[in-house]
């Protein structure tokens, strides 16, 4: 994330994937509690509709347990 504000990322992943996890670090790699993290399908998938949100815990990790 940038330096005092929020930030966002994005990332392809393949619809084959089974589970996504990862985690939020600030600038000076600091793991960032209660960070919302949204997983959002392309605009030309047929699951547009089937927008995510995670919520990172004490050390920043997040998961999604399925991707499609």
């Amino acid at each position: 994330l940038p330096p005092g504000g929020d930030g966002i990322l994005e990332v392809a992943i393949s619809a084959d994937a089974a589970e996504l996890r990862g985690s939020a670090r600030n600038a000076e790699e600091q793991p960032v509690a209660g960070a919302t993290v949204v997983l959002v399908p392309a605009r030309e998938s047929p699951y547009r509709m089937l927008i995510r949100f995670a919520v990172t815990d004490q050390n920043g990790a997040f998961r999604f347990p399925t991707v499609v």
